[in-house]
C-alpha cells in the first residue's frame, strides 16, 4: 500500500474491462454487467409515463406515492446486475473471541473495520463483508448497520435510528458505482434508498434524510488483534455457507487501474484511482483525504486538522495500514500530540496514547479520545467522485 505504481496510459479498453469486477450474489463483482435489468428498466418506463420521481429496488419499484422526490436522476442509477437481496445482508451474525476456530478464516493482511460496544470492541472482516455488504448489528439496544462496498472500497458504520430500527439491505442499484442500501420494511412503497458514502436518501418516503454515522476504524486483522486482543470478531457460522476465504478482488484492487463497473464522468488524476485513502468529511463537497501512500512513507504519523465539530487528531500506524480520527479534547480540554520514539504523546501532560485513542501511561491514563464519527476509508476514485473539492493531504502540509 506504502508504494504507488505508475500508471499503464496505454491499456487497451479490453483489457480494462477484464480487470473490472462483476457483481453477483456468489461473488461479488462477478457475473453479467447491465447498466438496466428489466425490472429497473420497466420501472423507470413507468417513471416516465407517470410519477417522474419513483426508484426501483431490484425485484420491484418504490413509488414516490407521497410525493416525496428523487434528488439524483434516475439515469444516474445503475443496476449491478443482483437484484433486490441477491446479495444477501446478514442479521446479527454470531460473534466470536479471536482466538475461536470460527474465526481462523481471516488472514492477516486481511482488513477489518472495528467498533467500540459499551463491552468492548468488535470487528467485522472485510471477508464477511465482501460477500454481504451489510452487516446489521444490535448491540447495547443500539442497531447499527456496517456497510461496505468492494467496487468503492469504502466502509461507513451507521445508526439504523433514523430509519426506526428497521434493517437495511442491498438494493442491488449503484450511484458513482457506490452500493444504495434500502431500509426493509413490511410496505415496499414505505422505503427509500440510502447512499452508502454519503448517508442521504436519494428516492423514497425519506428523501434528503441523513443517516448517522457511528464511529469506526479500519485497519488489518494482524493490526486489530495486537490492539484490541479481547475483542470479538463475526464467526464464520453466518449460516449462509459462503466462502469467507476471499477478501478483495486483487486485480480490480491494482492501484493503478481505472475500470469502475459503473463510468465515472471524471477520475481526479491526483492520486492513482485505487489507491485508498483515509477521508474526513468537513461538510459540503470537501473535505481531507489523507492518502495511504503518503501516510505510509514513515512507520507512524500524527496530523491535527481543524472541522466544524472541533480540533481533531489523526493517529496513524503502517504496519496496521490504519489509524483512528480522534476528537482531540479530554474532559472539554484541548489536546495536540507528537510523535516520541514512536510512541503517540500529548503536549499537555506528556501521556501516552495508544492507536485506539487510549491514554496508556502518565497523567491521564485512562482516558480515552472519542473518534470523529465522519470519517472512512474507501479508494481516491470514489472518494474524489463523492467530496470533488476535497484537499489532499502530503507531507509538507505539515502535521
Amino acid at each position: 500500500m506504502g508504494e504507488r505504481t505508475s500508471p499503464r496510459r496505454h491499456r487497451s479498453e479490453e483489457q480494462a474491462r477484464r480487470r473490472t469486477p462483476d457483481r453477483t450474489p456468489d461473488k461479488p463483482g462477478a457475473g453479467r454487467r447491465s447498466r438496466m435489468g428489466g425490472f429497473l428498466a420497466l420501472a423507470l418506463l413507468v417513471a416516465t409515463q407517470g410519477c417522474a420521481d419513483s426508484l426501483p429496488v431490484g425485484a420491484g419499484p418504490i413509488s414516490d406515492r407521497d410525493g416525496s422526490p428523487c434528488l439524483i436522476p434516475v439515469d444516474s442509477l445503475f443496476d449491478g446486475g443482483v437484484g433486490r437481496d441477491g446479495i444477501r445482508a446478514l442479521s446479527n451474525p454470531p460473534l466470536v473471541p479471536l482466538g475461536h476456530p470460527d474465526a481462523a478464516y481471516i488472514q492477516d493482511e486481511a482488513r477489518v473495520v472495528g467498533i467500540r460496544t459499551g463491552d468492548g470492541y468488535v470487528a467485522i472482516p472485510h471477508n464477511i463483508l465482501f460477500r454481504h455488504e451489510v452487516v446489521n448489528l444490535d448491540v447495547d439496544g443500539i442497531g447499527l448497520a456496517i456497510t461496505y462496498c468492494p467496487l468503492t472500497g469504502s466502509f461507513v458504520a451507521f445508526s439504523r435510528e433514523e430509519v426506526g430500527g428497521v434493517e437495511l439491505g442491498v438494493s442491488g442499484l449503484l450511484f458513482r458505482s457506490n452500493l444504495l442500501v434500502f431500509d426493509r420494511r413490511p410496505n415496499v412503497q414505505e422505503e427509500s434508498i440510502w447512499s452508502q458514502m454519503d448517508g442521504r436518501a436519494v428516492c423514497g418516503p425519506a428523501a434528503g434524510r441523513r443517516l448517522e454515522f457511528v464511529p469506526a476504524v479500519e485497519m488489518t486483522w494482524e493490526g486489530w488483534r495486537e490492539l484490541h486482543p479481547d475483542s470479538r470478531v463475526v464467526s464464520s457460522r453466518t449460516g449462509v455457507g459462503s466462502n469467507y476465504a476471499v477478501h478483495r478482488n486483487e486485480e480490480y484492487e491494482q492501484l493503478d487501474n481505472p475500470a469502475t463497473l459503473v463510468p465515472i464522468p471524471r477520475l481526479d488524476s491526483r492520486r492513482p484511482p485505487k489507491e485508498r485513502v483515509l477521508g474526513i468529511v468537513i461538510g459540503g463537497d470537501g473535505g481531507m483525504a489523507y492518502p495511504f501512500g503518503e501516510l505510509s512513507q514513515v512507520p507512524r504519523r500524527v496530523i491535527h486538522q481543524a472541522t466544524a465539530r472541533g480540533p481533531v487528531v489523526l493517529l496513524w500506524d503502517s504496519w496496521s495500514q490504519g489509524g483512528g480520527v480522534y476528537l482531540a479534547q479530554v474532559d472539554g480540554a484541548t489536546l495536540s500530540f507528537q510523535l516520541m520514539d514512536g510512541a503517540f504523546v500529548d503536549d499537555q501532560t506528556g501521556s501516552h496514547w495508544s492507536l485506539a485513542g487510549e491514554a496508556k501511561e502518565g497523567p491521564l491514563e485512562g482516558a480515552r479520545m472519542e473518534l470523529f464519527p465522519e470519517s472512512y476509508v474507501a479508494f481516491w476514485f470514489a472518494w474524489a467522485a463523492f467530496h470533488p473539492e476535497t484537499v489532499v493531504w502530503r507531507p509538507s502540509l505539515g502535521s
